[in-house]
């Protein structure tokens, strides 16, 4: 399905942004992401149109509420004063950044993994966190994991949790 994303939008910088972990940039060009039991790709077509292998119900529930598309990010860039040097060059560096609307659990469960870790470590061990724990789906010939449940999640042992390279975060994650 053809889509029109008039506003800032930049997967790449999503994906590095450091605010979601199952998100990548694909060799072809296009970009996955995960979020519940949907799993999307998105390439590239033109200027703001792009190719979501999605239904429109999808894209419409699922992925444009994912990705704050209801909000012009561009008119915040633009209220901007002219005066303020260095809002306007923060707000130009992060354009196509969006504030993704994730899920909370999977939110709060990464920021506990997050501390005092790099954005590929993060990735790695959420990665080993969804296949100890997550559902098997597949879409389009690949298998993908989604982010285990709260009740997923708690039936894992402190030690399963550190097999997923949680380390210390482990029982904190156990706890939670």
């Amino acid at each position: 399905m053809k889509i029109q994303i008039p506003d800032d939008f930049d997967p790449e910088k999503i994906i590095r942004s450091g605010q979601c972990f199952r998100a990548s940039a694909q060799p072809d060009g296009s970009f996955h992401f995960i979020t519940g039991k949907n799993m999307l790709s998105l390439s590239p077509l033109g200027a703001d149109t792009w190719e979501a292998d999605c239904t429109p119900y999808a894209w419409k529930r699922v992925w444009a509420p994912y990705f704050d598309l209801s909000v012009s990010y561009k008119s915040f860039r633009r209220s901007i004063p002219a005066k303020d040097h260095f809002l306007r060059a923060a707000a130009g560096y992060g354009k196509g950044i969006r504030i993704l609307r994730q899920d909370p659990f999977e939110m709060l469960i990464t920021f506990i993994i997050s501390q005092r870790k790099s954005i590929p470590a993060i990735r790695s061990s959420v990665e080993k966190l969804c296949l100890a724990a997550g559902k098997e789906i597949t879409k389009n010939g690949r298998t993908f994991y989604t982010f285990p449940s709260p009740s997923a999640l708690g039936k894992l042992s402190v030690n399963e949790l550190k097999n997923c390279s949680l380390g210390y975060r482990a029982a904190y994650i156990h706890a939670t």
